[in-house]
């Protein structure tokens, strides 16, 4: 954040900065220029844009930080004026504002916008990137978020992008498996998790490994979950775009999901059975109504609780020191006698369970606040079969708050591995809200597989996980 932010004196346009270059000294060296008149030097340092009235008792100094610019160019209607484009904190949102700088020629328009895209690249080499859009998720808004918000900002910040538009089911799954890495500083979804779930699903496959594992991907929300970009605080478009032209990265864990005699699938936001799942996939009759669709949905499912049995295997966080990630995986279960190997059981019907890699769901649900999308581990959540229709009731009208969490009937802890075995009526099982067989369901952790473009310093807990204790909130 700047110091003050841009205290420049407005010209009456909606935080729109008029500012008439005179001279310029040198790259980003003090510039002597007018504002409304009166003489100010304007400074364009690795940190910020400084704007200091030369009599400085007339007006106070104006700042903006170069975390909060995102871009720079030529103005459309005039060759001489240069657009700086920020986006500011106005209360706890983000919103975009224009600083339009009156330059006497275009050379010296030039040079301007050569000393801050330097300040603003650092030393990266010119960036390309592949976005992927589903034209059909969601509410089919992704093809105008792009026209309108992505394309216009990424133009503003001098990176160039191809484009492809999925025609088919795991279209992006095949570009990701096929996709020649060295063609691309970042690979983006504009979609909801769906489709970023089919691009992690054929980035694995990857030929290339040790490329996919450097190259930074990211997800413009688009959809109607859009839980991952909930988790990483870049929940609209807007964000979300500015998080991926300021290029920070966060490594990202996935969980490999095996069942018997199929392939493995991936998974970045959670694997559930039982309301979450049945809330989840039932929605998709009220997709029109874009994101509360959760919440019609979820209603429904309260009133008609459905309770299933399982057999669900556990192998706890604190448990695994100098436990061979391998050890854990499906192929290596300790079926003759799983707790001798440090396994825990939990036996009995339940109303949900989700293993979460992201705090949030969807938009609107915290489900596992403590977890972290690098954390190495699954965040196991059982809501058994003691929970009723008013204990969901009262946690679905402030979902945003995880008030299940620390109920008596909600079981917490962290896991290396998780096994789900249903009996009987088995219900929905989904990865990342797909549906998959409802059948023995063994969940193991890659740390540390991606990287996943994210706003800078956010905090990659909603809680504080020192909070949860290592043996997990009623785990018996």
């Amino acid at each position: 954040m700047c110091k003050k932010p841009v205290h420049f004196e407005t010209n009456g346009v909606n935080g729109v900065h008029n500012i008439r270059i005179i001279t310029m000294a040198g790259k980003q060296s003090a510039i002597i220029a007018r504002h409304n008149g009166k003489e100010v030097t304007l400074k364009i340092t690795a940190s910020e844009i400084v704007v200091v009235p030369l009599k400085q008792s007339t007006a106070r100094a104006g700042y903006l930080s170069i975390n909060d610019i995102y871009g720079v160019q030529i103005a459309d209607k005039d060759k001489n004026f240069v657009e700086i484009y920020a986006l500011l904190y106005k209360s706890d949102k983000r919103v975009e504002r224009v600083v339009p700088l009156e330059c006497s020629n275009e050379s010296q328009a030039s040079r301007i916008i050569d000393s801050l895209r330097t300040v603003l690249s650092g030393d990266r080499p010119r960036r390309h990137v592949l976005i992927i859009i589903n034209p059909f998720g969601g509410r089919r808004k992704a093809p105008k978020i792009f026209e309108s918000t992505i394309k216009r900002m990424l133009d503003r910040a001098n990176i160039s992008y191809d484009v492809i538009r999925t025609t088919h089911k795991a279209h992006a799954t095949e570009i990701g498996k096929t996709l020649n890495v060295a063609l691309y500083t970042e690979v983006l979804t504009v979609s909801g998790d769906g489709l970023f779930n089919e691009l992690i699903n054929g980035l694995v496959t990857n030929p290339n490994q040790d490329a996919v594992a450097r190259l930074p991907i990211g997800l413009i929300p688009a959809g109607s979950g859009n839980g991952l970009c909930q988790t990483i605080h870049a929940p609209t478009p807007i964000e979300a775009t500015f998080a991926v032209i300021k290029g920070h990265t966060r490594a990202l864990d996935l969980f490999r999901v095996e069942q018997p005699d199929s392939e493995p699938l991936y998974s970045f936001l959670q694997v559930s059975a039982g309301v979450l799942a049945d809330t989840d996939i039932e929605s998709e009759r009220f997709r029109w109504a874009g994101p509360a669709r959760f919440t019609i949905s979820g209603l429904h499912r309260i009133l008609a609780l459905r309770k299933y049995n399982f057999k669900i295997w556990f192998f706890p966080e604190y448990k695994a020191e100098d436990v061979p990630d391998e050890s854990l995986r499906i192929d290596a279960f300790p079926s003759d006698d799983p707790a001798a190997c440090g396994w825990q059981l939990f036996d009995g019907r339940l109303v949900s369970v989700l293993l979460a890699n992201a705090s949030w769901a969807s938009d609107e649900f915290l489900m596992a606040p403590y977890a972290s999308l690098e954390d190495g581990c699954i965040d196991f959540v059982v809501l058994d079969d003691t929970v009723t229709t008013g204990n969901l009731v009262s946690w679905f009208l402030s979902p945003e708050q995880a008030r299940h969490v620390g109920a008596p009937q909600v079981k917490y802890i962290k896991a290396k591995a998780v096994r789900l075995e249903p009996v009987g009526q088995r219900g929905i099982f989904t990865v990342d809200g797909e549906v998959i067989n409802s059948t023995i369901t063994h969940v193991t952790v890659v740390p540390r597989a991606l990287q996943l473009l994210v706003p800078a310093n956010t905090n990659p807990f909603e809680w504080d996980p020192a909070k949860l204790p290592p043996s997990g909130l009623n785990i018996d």
